[in-house]
């Protein structure tokens, strides 16, 4: 800590030691009914999913003064993060033909989640363990979507066309339960699309499409309880997080099936993303995740997959997108206006060589250059991949060596000076 003459005063020391363990169980059964050779037909699937994390972390942490020496008592924080998801859900889809030119792809699909997390901090200032109740939490979250969809699509002349719709209706309840606080969510969205693809000649062809889609929070971001990197530094979860919807419109040109140049544009409206945020009080930062704002992406790519010759393929793909959040940043007090621009390019190429009949090989890359979320940016990073897998046994196994060789610029994430 440093004093208004900007002279070193105290210096706090801390020592984390963080560890966890995870285990999963995950069951499907599914049944295939053909009605007769025409296509018709229905599919069920049943899940079941089961995650088990157990995280433990210890804080310690001693203030020392200008010559080292510490000051006070030391304090120790230890904290166990127990966390436990158990996932339902069963579908049924259903294809029915009316004709070559007309068919029908209709479905519905229930889940339902429950999610535990009981997490408890004891806390010793040198006098003996005791429970730390204010960063103690345990929350309980529900959750259940239930959906139905229904797809049409047709074959006319020239023309590739489809249009659906699908329903789906949430309904969650959140509990903390050692605050005695709940909240409970019910809201039905729908999610239109369509598509058309027209054929030119046979070299070329031009596609349309247009979608609503929905992204939800992660358990994980819902969980408020506090996860702590120094006695400074915590990443917290927000259990009000909202689902985030976008609309996207695309339109293509594709040349000799090999070739594609595409343009998009979509905007999403209450984005979830991670902030990094300050409490003066305390002298505290910590990280968490909120529905910031709203962003407009304007992009273009072209993505190339070939051929070369018989034992070299080229997957190539590149995009340059234009971001523009615009949102408001609270900091606990205020809300400031903040307004983002942001260019990036991102590429990725994958090349696939076989030869002398028993040998593959892969050289792959990709590189982003300017990777971004929400208001955290970060520096141009990028990796190269080299992979060599030789047939052995007869042509049954497969020995495979797929060593990362290079990495650019894997740094930390920035965040830019954007109140404006």
């Amino acid at each position: 800590m440093y004093g208004t003459d900007k002279a070193l005063r105290s210096i706090l020391a801390s020592q984390g030691n963080n560890s966890g363990r995870s285990k999963n169980i995950n069951i499907n059964g599914n049944y295939k009914h053909t009605f007769d050779s025409l296509g018709k037909e229905m599919t069920t699937d049943l899940d079941y999913g089961y995650y088990d994390d157990q995280g433990k972390n210890l804080l310690i942490t001693r203030a020392l003064d200008v010559d080292n020496t510490q000051v006070g008592n030391t304090i120790s924080l230890r904290g166990t993060q127990p966390s436990i998801v158990n996932i339902y859900s069963g579908k049924v889809d259903y294809i029915h033909p009316f004709s070559k030119a007309l068919k029908l792809e209709a479905g519905i699909k229930s889940s339902y989640v429950n999610t535990d997390n009981n997490v408890r901090y004891m806390r010793d200032t040198s006098t003996g363990w005791f429970d730390d109740i204010e960063r103690s939490n345990h929350f309980i979250f529900k959750e259940n979507i239930n959906a139905l969809y229904g797809i049409f699509t047709a074959s006319l002349k020239k023309w590739e066309l489809s249009a659906g719709l699908r329903v789906e209706n949430t309904n969650a309840k959140g509990e903390q339960v050692e605050i005695d606080s709940s909240f409970t969510r019910k809201y039905t969205n729908l999610f239109p699309n369509v598509g058309a693809v027209y054929s030119i000649n046979d070299k070329n062809k031009l596609s349309f499409a247009y979608s609503r889609r929905v992204r939800r929070p992660d358990y994980d971001d819902l969980n408020p309880f506090v996860y702590f990197i120094d006695s400074l530094t915590y990443g917290q979860g927000n259990p009000y997080l909202q689902p985030e919807f976008s609309n996207r419109f695309e339109l293509s040109h594709t040349y000799r099936s090999f070739l594609t140049l595409t343009i998009s544009h979509t905007r999403t409206d209450d984005i979830i993303t991670q902030l990094l945020k300050q409490n003066t009080e305390k002298k505290t930062t910590f990280q968490t995740t909120e529905n910031f704002a709203k962003r407009r992406q304007w992009g273009a790519s072209v993505s190339i997959n070939k051929q070369l010759v018989k034992w070299w393929n080229l997957s190539l793909y590149t995009g340059v997108f234009n971001n523009q959040y615009k949102g408001l940043y609270n900091d606990g007090k205020i809300n400031t206006p903040i307004e983002v621009e942001i260019n990036v390019l991102d590429a990725n190429v994958t090349n696939s060589f076989s030869f002398a009949k028993i040998w593959t090989g892969e050289i792959s890359g990709w590189f982003s250059s300017s990777p971004s979320d929400g208001l955290i940016i970060g520096n141009p990073m990028g990796a190269l991949n080299v992979a060599l897998a030789k047939q052995v046994f007869k042509k049954k196994e497969l020995l495979r060596l797929e060593p990362e060789i290079f990495c650019v610029q894997a740094t930390s994430a920035d965040i830019r000076d954007m109140l404006m």
